[in-house]
């Protein structure tokens, strides 16, 4: 898999870098933990603070393009971002 950075965005307000890029891949369509895991090593950040939001791939074709943000704190991360569907049910309860 290959990943290039195309587009990155500070957000002073959020704490977090908004970035935009594109993937080169073969065979499957690389998961959101695999990608969040390169952004990662690009960025120099820890992995907990990378969120990849969408993956969009081209049909028919090994290429995708791909929105993430990589928060500066993890604090920041858990109170901007939703909780999910699973979590929000543990919580409830």
């Amino acid at each position: 898999m290959e990943l290039t950075i195309t587009e990155e965005k500070a957000n002073p307000y959020l704490k977090r870098k908004e970035l935009k890029g594109k993937i080169v891949f073969i065979g499957v369509t690389p998961s959101n933990v695999d990608v969040g895991k390169k952004i990662a090593g690009l960025t120099k950040s820890d992995e907990k603070l990378v969120l990849v939001k969408h993956i969009y791939t081209q049909f028919g074709s090994q290429k995708a393009t791909f929105t993430a943000y990589v928060y500066e704190t993890e604090e920041m991360k858990t109170k901007i971002e939703p909780k999910k569907k699973e979590k929000k049910k543990k919580g409830a309860q």
